[in-house]
């Protein structure tokens, strides 16, 4: 299902599912979605035969570095398809977006405690409990960037998505691969006469976690997709510097192993 931003006209739709997705809290009011809603951070998945609304996201920036995220509901008749990380996904990427690499980014929420099935999910997302009330866990998600040691090598220190790979559909690790690999080249200290290569990089990198995000699991090839992966992180930095090291090679095989997913590439006898 495509996700979109989503619209003040939307909430009067969302007003009607959330009720159904969450039977046992109390339901929100208009007033109450329009005081979390904010266009530039808050998504919905829609049918695109029927054009309903299937799934929403409320994500608020807190401050520079913080963001919470206030309501994400999927339509019973929707769950299990990967609506849910699909808008999850989105509104992560749209966060480590705002964020510089000399800081750390945290996302915050709350979930029930007899809810169980979210709080995995969460989990499987990166995010931690930090704190417990009578009904209700807070959890958050703490991105520590990714810092250079040198100027070839670069490091992940903690990337969402990547920590727990255990029930992460093939489109879910692809997916997870490219945010990573994103994270890196954003965070990578570069000189200015490299800064517009990398800022095309990232919007190539970008295109084709879109083209992931759109596809269902069946339609998903991912040798196909990994080579695509591939072939980006092999630009070089510099092309006028044949000495120039590629963004994110070494780091995409480091990927694909923790994932789980064939690191060979077809087009050469050897591993980068």
């Amino acid at each position: 299902m495509p996700i979109r931003p989503m619209l003040k006209s939307d909430l009067s739709k969302i007003l009607e599912i959330d009720p159904i997705v969450f039977p046992d809290e109390d339901p929100w009011s208009l007033s109450d979605m329009e005081r979390f809603f904010d266009a530039r951070y808050s998504y919905v998945s829609y049918d695109e035969e029927t054009n309903k609304i299937n799934g929403y996201l409320f994500l608020q920036k807190l401050s520079k570095t913080s963001f919470f995220i206030g309501n994400f509901g999927v339509h019973p008749n929707s769950q299990g398809k990967g609506i849910g990380q699909d808008l999850m996904s989105t509104g992560l990427n749209k966060a480590r977006d705002e964020f510089k690499s000399n800081q750390n980014l945290t996302v915050s929420l709350q979930v029930r405690k007899d809810n169980p099935r979210a709080k995995k999910f969460y989990e499987k997302n990166g995010f931690s409990v930090s704190g417990s009330s009578t009904t209700h866990e807070q959890m958050h998600l703490k991105t520590h960037g990714l810092k250079s040691e040198n100027k070839k090598t670069i490091s992940f220190i903690s990337t969402p998505h990547i920590d727990q790979v255990s029930d992460l559909t093939v489109k879910d690790k692809l997916n997870s691969i490219v945010t990573a690999l994103i994270c890196n080249i954003e965070k990578k200290e570069n000189d200015r006469y490299t800064s517009g290569l990398n800022s095309h990089k990232v919007q190539e990198f970008k295109k084709l976690q879109q083209e992931i995000l759109g596809k269902q699991d069946s339609e998903i090839d991912p040798q196909e997709i990994i080579q695509q992966i591939r072939n980006l992180c092999q630009i070089k930095r510099n092309p006028i510097h044949f000495w120039s090291t590629p963004h994110s090679v070494k780091e995409l095989n480091q990927l694909l192993l923790k994932m789980g997913l064939n690191i060979d590439d077809p087009k050469s006898e050897n591993t980068l």
